[in-house]
C-alpha cells in the first residue's frame, strides 16, 4: 500500500510538473507568432526580422546552455518567459524579434535541463517540446486579434505563478538503450542530416487556410509519440524508423494527408535526439539540449 500510495504521488507529480512546463512551452511559442506575423509578413523588412528572431532562437540555444548551465531554475524560467511578454508587447518589429529571438533561446534551454534533469526517459522530453509546434502554429494563424495574445499572456503569467511551489518529479529511470558515445555521435549526426536533407528538400504549396494549423498539430502529435514509442521500444528504432518514413510520405507534400502523416513521421526522432544528446554531455545538458 505504501509503495503503491508513493508512486501515486510521483505519477501526479509528473503531470502536474511537465504539464505546467507544456502549458508554458505553447504560451512562449504563441506569443512569438503571434507578435512577428502580425506586422505584414510579407515585406521584405519583416520577413528579415523574422529570420533574425529565428536565428536567435536557435542559433543561440548552445551559447546560452553553456552560459547558464549552473543557473537554470525556476526562477529564470520565468525571467524568460517574461523576455517573452516584453518582446509581445514592442511595436518595432525589429526590436520585437531580438527580444523574442534571446527570450524563446532561453527558455528553451532552461526548460529542457529542468526536464531532462528529472528522468532518463524519452517521454517526458516529448512531451515538453511537443507544445511549441502547435503554439507558433496558432500565434501565426490569430495573428493580428489582440484578445487572443492578451489572453494568451495572462495564461502565461498565471502558469509561471503556480509553476513554482510544485516540486520536480524525483523518479529517475535509466533507459535500457545505452550506448557508447560513438555510437550516439554517429546516430545523432545521421538523424540530423536526413532531417535537414527532408526539411531543404520539402515545399509545402497547400493553400488550405487551415494547413498551418494541421502542421503545428502533426507535429506536436510526432514529438509526443516520439517520446512515447521511444521508451515501449528503444531509441534507435525510433529513429531509424522516423527518418526512413519521413522520407516516403514528405516526397508528396502536395496532398495534404500525406504530407501531415510525413510532418508527424518526420517528428518522433526530436526528443530521441535531443535525449541523446544529453547522454553525450551529463554534465553539460543545458549546453547539450541547446
Amino acid at each position: 500500500m505504501r509503495i503503491s500510495g508513493l508512486k501515486d504521488k510521483i505519477i501526479s507529480a509528473g503531470v502536474i510538473y511537465y504539464g505546467a512546463l507544456m502549458l508554458l512551452h505553447f504560451c512562449v511559442d504563441f506569443l512569438c507568432g503571434f507578435r512577428l506575423y502580425s506586422t505584414d509578413s510579407t515585406s521584405l523588412n519583416v520577413s528579415l526580422a523574422i529570420v533574425l528572431y529565428n536565428a536567435l532562437a536557435f542559433l543561440t540555444q548552445p551559447l546560452l546552455g553553456y552560459l547558464f548551465e549552473k543557473k537554470c531554475s525556476k526562477l529564470l524560467l520565468a525571467a524568460s518567459v517574461f523576455i517573452i511578454l516584453i518582446g509581445s508587447m514592442l511595436p518595432e518589429v525589429w526590436s520585437a524579434a531580438i527580444v523574442l529571438g534571446l527570450g524563446n533561446s532561453l527558455f528553451h534551454v532552461v526548460g529542457g535541463k529542468l526536464t531532462v534533469m528529472t528522468t532518463e526517459r524519452e517521454t517526458p522530453l516529448g512531451l515538453f517540446v511537443a507544445p511549441g509546434a502547435i503554439g507558433v502554429a496558432l500565434g501565426m494563424f490569430v495573428h493580428g486579434h489582440s484578445p487572443w495574445g492578451l489572453a494568451v499572456s495572462a495564461l502565461a503569467l498565471m502558469t509561471v505563478v503556480a509553476f513554482f511551489p510544485i516540486s520536480a518529479p524525483t523518479l529517475k529511470t535509466d533507459s535500457e538503450d545505452s550506448h557508447p558515445a560513438p555510437v550516439i555521435i554517429i546516430i545523432v549526426i545521421l538523424a540530423v542530416l536526413i532531417r535537414s536533407f527532408l526539411g531543404s528538400y520539402t515545399r509545402y504549396e497547400i493553400t488550405l487556410p487551415y494547413f498551418i494549423v494541421l502542421v503545428g498539430l502533426a507535429a506536436t502529435l510526432g514529438k509526443m509519440l516520439g517520446g512515447i514509442i521511444s521508451d515501449f521500444f528503444s531509441p534507435t528504432v525510433t529513429v531509424v524508423f522516423s527518418s526512413l518514413a519521413a522520407m516516403i510520405f514528405l516526397p508528396f507534400v502536395k496532398n495534404p494527408i500525406m504530407a501531415v502523416i510525413g510532418i508527424t513521421l518526420f517528428n518522433l526522432a526530436m526528443p530521441v535526439t535531443l535525449r541523446m544528446a544529453c547522454r553525450l554531455f551529463p554534465n553539460n545538458r543545458a549546453f547539450a539540449f541547446g
